[in-house]
């Protein structure tokens, strides 16, 4: 069963990356207040709510902000020669095959772009979650006098951040060529 795509979308790029970057905080929160968990057991529905309403908000201002990232790697494209077809026969196939259409009234490659875009918008929000969420851990470790691990939870974060950064940029690139090469009318230079 296919999900609908907005709904998958806004699964894979807020709420995922808002519960990473809220749900270590959340934990940590609930742990120095009510040790016992006797809290948690009386209020159990509310705390979910709660926990799911905070990824929610902490998730739409990381997309918020890392659309900026976006839009700087768009201006930076945008001030660049348009990419070329290489002199590949599997990379001009595979441009010719993403713009045909089979009996549909869209080129096969508008859902490919689709996917590239939540893919995208995902590996942005994992940027700022990953570091966020880590964080927390390191904090949580500091508290409690495991320095060694908490300084390698900040290492883990910061590898983490540039992982996403680079696989994002990378799908950037991606999603600008594909793009560029679907929408550009047949036998144009």
């Amino acid at each position: 069963m296919d999900l609908p795509l907005n709904l998958t979308r806004s699964v894979l790029t807020i709420l995922i990356p808002g519960a990473v970057a809220s749900a270590p905080w959340l934990l940590w929160a609930l742990i120095e207040i009510d040790p016992t968990g006797n809290y948690y057991e009386k209020y159990a529905f509310p705390i979910h709510v709660l926990s799911f309403v905070v990824a929610v908000v902490v998730g739409s201002i990381i997309n918020t902000l890392v659309s900026y990232i976006e839009l700087a790697w768009d201006n930076s494209q945008g001030s660049k020669d348009a990419p070329k077809i290489g002199d590949s026969w599997l990379e001009k196939d595979w441009y010719a095959y993403l713009s045909s259409a089979f009996g549909e009234t869209e080129p096969v490659g508008y859902r490919y772009l689709s996917h590239l875009v939540s893919a995208l918008y995902f590996e942005l929000g994992m940027i700022g979650a990953v570091p966020i969420g880590v964080l927390a851990v390191a904090v949580f470790l500091m508290h409690h006098n495991h320095c060694a691990w908490a300084v390698a939870s900040v290492v883990a974060a910061a590898a983490f951040g540039a992982l996403f950064y680079k696989t994002a940029q990378h799908t950037h690139l991606v999603l600008c060529k594909t793009r560029r090469e679907i929408l550009r009318p047949p036998n144009v230079e």
